[in-house]
């Protein structure tokens, strides 16, 4: 009846060919396990459809690509031999008895979605990060507490001191300042607006190609590490240094105007926010 109804079996199959679909079109798959638990409750006989979108849309960042088929295609992508993004994506459909025809409307639809995000990234990138700072004050991170200006201000200044404080070295503590000055301009930015997953990640990205020091454009992205349970943590001293002082901060914002966390809320994750303090 083309129900595989032991999830456990339904999940070996998909992967199985995932894999061989992935190797079909000239790579290897990109593991993703919210992609399998998802695809997983989904069908109920895994096929999978290879599909292709232009190589012109290679230009955008590799996790824009990623993000577009994700997020709002729970698709596959697939890598090269040599770590590059290849031009396919994989699909997982329940049915696939005229697979040519699941195609053409999947290609369509990803090829619409990646041309949203290209005119994203190039609008974006017309802007120096910079001079996005001053929009952070339209933002409000709590009517208490201010705007996210005013926090990331905040930020900033805590990263100096706790700079001193640790007695790092001084190029350490000025690449933690200047990451901790960018770090939050992208949430002002159009493609954090469509895809909110990639905050950091897309400041991280217009701050090198607008010629910022790649040890203060990479304090961006990795100043949110880590972002779960399972996840790294900031890989260098001057990241390490902003992701405590962005936590610090709203740790003892929150607290100071009782906002702790109860039994059964804690809007602010700051139970996630005190445990990432600890590990890193």
């Amino acid at each position: 009846a083309h129900v595989l109804v032991d999830p456990i079996e339904r999940r070996s199959v998909m992967d199985v060919r995932l894999q061989e679909a992935a190797q079909h079109a000239g790579g290897t798959l990109i593991p993703d396990d919210f992609l399998m638990q998802e695809n997983l409750s989904l069908v109920e006989e895994p096929h999978v459809i290879t599909g292709a979108f232009s190589d012109e849309f290679l230009e955008l960042p590799e996790q824009v690509i990623l993000a577009v088929a994700r997020g709002h295609q729970r698709y596959f992508c697939v890598r090269s031999k040599d770590g590059k993004l290849l031009p396919h994506y994989l699909s997982v459909v329940n049915t696939a008895e005229n697979p040519q025809n699941i195609k053409r409307g999947n290609d369509r639809v990803m090829r619409a979605r990646l041309s949203d995000a290209r005119f994203f990234y190039r609008e974006d990138t017309k802007i120096p990060l910079a001079e996005r700072r001053a929009k952070l004050k339209g933002i409000v991170f709590q009517k208490r507490l201010g705007t996210m200006l005013e926090r990331a201000e905040r930020i900033e200044k805590l990263a100096r001191e706790l700079g001193l404080l640790l007695q790092l070295p001084e190029p350490t503590i000025m690449a933690a300042a200047s990451g901790a000055h960018l770090c939050k301009c992208d949430l002002v930015a159009l493609m954090v607006g469509e895809f909110p997953e990639l905050q950091g990640e897309m400041g991280c990205a217009y701050a090198k190609k607008q010629g910022v020091d790649p040890a203060v454009a990479d304090v961006i992205s990795t100043h949110y590490m880590p972002k779960g349970a399972s996840d790294s943590t900031a890989p260098t001293d001057a990241g390490a240094l902003v992701a405590i002082a962005d936590r610090l901060d709203a740790l003892v914002g929150c607290f100071a105007i009782s906002l702790s966390p109860s039994g059964a809320a804690d809007p602010y994750g700051l139970r996630r926010a005190a445990i990432g303090v600890l590990r890193t």
